[in-house]
């Protein structure tokens, strides 16, 4: 799919931007509230301490579904990938280059400098981390782009009997 996301009905009709001919009429909508932590989750500590600082924020934002368990676990799992990724770079014997000592067919020695395999799963953990942060709503500009559902303040026969009262 070219181009950017669509947004989704919801998202349209709090934002005020809502037209009849262009929604999708079949759209899922999804139960408010958070998934179970999954044992894979629970499993890395890094990933279940990030899941139980990240859940209460999104359901306090009114933003997680049940149906959000995958990029929730790849967020938090990747997450914790970066964690580890992080304390190997600290450890004082860490080097971003290694050498290796190849020997050619003439008996000749060579040296084959390469990069530590850490930083090749650093970028790519940083880049799922990112696009699930994004999905969720977790990064700045993915926020500007997102609206909770609204709070349910009153029941629709509170809300009639209101309108009747006022009008």
């Amino acid at each position: 799919m070219a181009g950017r996301p669509r947004k989704p009905t919801a998202q349209h009709t709090a934002d005020g931007t809502a037209r009849p001919d262009r929604m999708n009429t079949r759209e899922p909508a999804f139960a408010l509230g958070a998934p179970e932590k999954p044992g894979c989750v629970s499993a890395r500590v890094e990933a279940s301490r990030e899941w139980d600082r990240i859940v209460p924020i999104l359901v306090g934002q009114r933003t997680l579904t049940v149906a959000d368990l995958a990029v929730l676990v790849a967020y938090c799992v990747t997450y914790a990938d970066l964690v580890d990724v992080e304390l190997v770079k600290a450890s004082p014997d860490y080097s971003p280059l290694l050498i290796d000592l190849v020997i050619d067919g003439a008996g000749q020695e060579h040296r084959r400098v390469r990069a530590h395999p850490i930083v090749a799963s650093g970028i790519k953990s940083s880049h799922e981390n990112r696009q699930a942060a994004m999905q969720l709503g977790l990064t700045p500009a993915a926020r500007a782009k997102v609206s909770s559902a609204p709070a349910p303040t009153m029941s629709a026969f509170e809300a009639f009997a209101a309108k009747r009262r006022s009008g």
